[in-house]
């Protein structure tokens, strides 16, 4: 029963999508010892596999880094990149500002809540990425620091395969994947719930959204909203270093601007607390 944290290689067929994050090498095999070889598996093999996020908390930047090189090739935006436009500080990468990114760099990007795992394997199946959120302590419901963007790369039976960004491809039971996955939250409140972002080439048909789950939008406004206060902030600090009366007038503009994602906190946060009152009637 393989969980996030044995490092259990996934043994399964391979497919396309196990070359995201791994290591090309000078030769482009991918670590194979011939061109036709399957690839190798080892999770706790580094040259196998590119840079993962380290000590930061950057599962989330991470993770897209490398669904967007798989899908865009290696001059696709790199982590570092997707941090100025995500998170500019070391905080949780809003999944609307994933979606956004992904959009804007003309790629067919749809966030899912509730979503089936059968429908996210198809999905899998026909080679598109699909990034999920998993709560990495799933029986502690107090605990909201350990929520964990991954990315879904294949499956076998009761085996799934993942990428994930701590810098290595795994295998995940499927009980452990979905306990993990049933529930995310936000502020100690209940906020998405198998949650998960399919990213794939322009025209690619990708499953409708559904219907939106008022927990699940008021965590998106909410993240989204502290994205914009930090990101604002950081760019506002950044503008007045150098301490000027010009440079601290310049940044009255920026610090109005910090206005609008506040509210959309507040807003979001009212909203995740009205659904969990809903929830317990």
């Amino acid at each position: 029963m393989p969980q996030l944290g044995d490092r259990a290689p996934y043994n399964g067929p391979e497919t396309p999508l196990m070359l995201l994050g791994r290591e090309p090498g000078p030769d482009g095999t991918y670590g194979r010892a011939t061109p036709d070889a399957p690839l190798p598996r080892d999770p706790n093999d580094p040259a196998l596999w590119l840079t993962g996020q380290g000590r930061a908390n950057a599962c989330g930047t991470t993770t897209l880094a490398y669904v967007l090189r798989y899908l865009l090739g290696p001059s696709a935006p790199d982590r570092a990149s997707l941090d100025r436009a995500i998170r500019r500080a070391d905080i949780f990468s809003a999944p609307t500002r994933l979606v956004d990114c992904a959009r804007r760099l003309g790629l067919h990007a749809v966030a899912y809540n509730g979503i089936d795992l059968d429908a996210v394997l198809r999905l899998t199946d026909q080679g598109v990425p699909v990034m999920v959120l998993i709560d990495t302590t799933p029986l502690d419901l107090t605990d909201t620091a350990n929520l964990h963007w991954v990315c879904a790369v294949a499956h076998d039976g009761d085996s799934i395969g993942i990428y994930n960004p701590h810098g290595f491809q795994q295998a995940l039971d499927r009980a452990s994947f979905e306990a993990g996955w049933r529930e995310a939250r936000l502020f100690g409140l209940p906020a998405w719930s198998r949650f998960a972002i399919a990213v794939a080439q322009p025209g690619t048909a990708l499953p409708d959204p559904g219907s939106r789950d008022l927990a699940a939008l008021g965590a998106n406004w909410a993240s989204g909203g502290v994205a914009g206060i930090v990101n604002g902030a950081v760019s506002l600090r950044a503008a007045v270093t150098g301490g000027s009366a010009a440079a601290a007038a310049a940044a009255i503009p920026g610090a109005l601007g910090l206005v609008v994602p506040a509210a959309q906190t507040v807003f979001g946060a009212g909203l995740l607390l009205g659904a969990a009152l809903v929830r317990r009637r």
